[in-house]
């Protein structure tokens, strides 16, 4: 093995679905923060009631939960595409693995993108919810990327290269 090759796909699954998910849970708490932003702010401002810091844990939590099943649903989407790739190239450079899994974690994003899609549709925002859409999938894709290409990079200082 040379520096050039990419890790095998054995190596790095359990990491690439741990990151993710991972990673999945904090963009869900990120993206509830900023779609509740002045909820918290008021909340912030007018003091907290032990009631409402209940429900605000809830809230995260299921935010959370959603964040690391769409995580999971991106990294499955990523082993899906590597093997694939692993299948047909052997020896593959980290670049086009990275790349492979970025496309298959855009792939894995697209039903939770296309519910999204479903459910603000029928309020009729297709505009802001296409947008919304794109920027979840460029995220995905982002993600899966550096993802790979960070694990790809470990592996080879691992190997001494």
């Amino acid at each position: 093995m040379n520096a050039k090759t990419a890790a095998p796909v054995s190596s790095i699954a359990l990491r690439i679905f741990l990151i993710a998910g991972a990673a999945g849970a904090l963009f869900g708490v990120l993206a509830l923060l900023a779609l509740f932003w002045e909820v918290v702010a008021s909340g912030f401002a007018g003091g907290f009631q032990p009631g409402t810091v209940a429900a605000a844990l809830q809230f995260i939590a299921i935010a959370c939960g959603i964040g690391l099943a769409v995580g999971l649903l991106c990294a499955s989407g990523m082993y899906v595409a590597l093997e694939i790739r692993a299948v047909r190239n052997e020896g593959d450079s980290p670049a086009r693995q990275a790349a492979c899994a970025a496309l298959g974690a855009g792939i894995g994003g697209l039903l939770p993108a296309s519910i999204l899609m479903l459910i603000g549709g029928s309020e009729g925002q297709w505009g802001l919810l296409s947008l919304i859409a794109v920027g979840f999938l460029a995220v995905c894709s982002a993600a899966g990327y550096l993802i790979t290409a960070g694990l790809n990079c470990q592996h080879q200082r691992s190997m001494g290269f």
